[in-house]
């Protein structure tokens, strides 16, 4: 399982035990991914599976479950939120160090999983392609993979940029430090790509405070250039809404994708 990093993980390696409370699950969130696997079966693979809240929601309603990620950080946090699972559901879950976009496994998975905007995690068009082309030698034949993305908006960034203030400090739960965030996003002129930075504010015990500097980058596609992305790499694609239980196109805020091998 190839550890090469293929964008900056520094903000869940130094700061990824706040991210559930940023990024909390949603009861409709959970209950789409739990009704697919129902649906479809198992066993199931979470790519970015980040701290394992949905792995574990998983493993409890009966499936096997199998957790990538590249942030060691989050894979801790992950390994604890397991722990604290009956020990019937603990054994259902594996967790592995590994890239989404290049893993190798033994096993063919019926249910593939990309949660929570994790895709553009992989920061060039190229990688996400080389992403959907691994799942799918992983996917069963009559297997599906699940992708939920935030509908991109270009209003939402009036003069090409989008600034989010400081939040409240809160305390870094290993080092008792006190940590607050700051967030930019700039929109590139050509509406493809999407360049921002966080800015934490670490406070010590002694008074003393540092920044520290977090950035990323991600592709911006519109509905039409995912799936098109999806074809390329063999997949027929339905696209629902907010976790809606029917397709219903490009309404709402987040993209559902559901795609089979084509």
């Amino acid at each position: 399982m190839p550890n090469r990093p293929m964008r900056d993980l520094s903000r869940y390696e130094l700061f990824g035990w706040d991210y559930a409370e940023i990024n909390p699950l949603e009861e409709r969130e959970a209950a789409w991914y739990l009704s697919w696997a129902r649906r479809v079966g198992g066993p199931v693979l979470v790519l970015a599976c980040g701290g394992g809240r949905l792995a574990a929601r998983l493993a409890e309603d009966g499936h096997e479950v199998t957790g990538i990620d590249l942030s060691e950080t989050m894979l801790g946090i992950a390994r604890a939120n397991v722990a604290k699972l009956p020990a019937p559901a603990r054994r259902r879950v594996r967790l592995i160090r590994g890239d989404m976009a290049s893993f190798e496994l033994p096993e063919r998975f019926g249910l593939v999983m990309i949660p929570d905007n994790s895709f553009r995690e992989l920061s060039t068009r190229r990688q996400l392609l080389q992403c959907l082309r691994t799942v799918r030698r992983h996917l069963r034949a009559d297997g599906r993979l699940l992708i939920v993305e935030r509908r991109f908006r270009a209003e939402m960034y009036p003069g090409g940029e989008r600034r989010f203030d400081w939040s409240p400090p809160k305390r870094d739960p290993r080092t008792g430090e006190q940590v607050r965030r700051l967030g930019r996003i700039r929109l590139h002129t050509d509406h493809r790509r999407l360049s921002g930075v966080f800015e934490y504010e670490v406070s010590g015990a002694d008074g003393a405070r540092r920044i520290v500097r977090c950035p990323w980058s991600a592709p911006v596609l519109g509905l039409e250039e995912y799936l098109a992305l999806f074809r390329r790499a063999g997949f027929a694609t339905e696209v629902f809404a907010d976790y809606g239980s029917a397709p219903n196109g490009c309404d709402g805020n987040l993209w559902c994708f559901a795609c089979s091998r084509g």
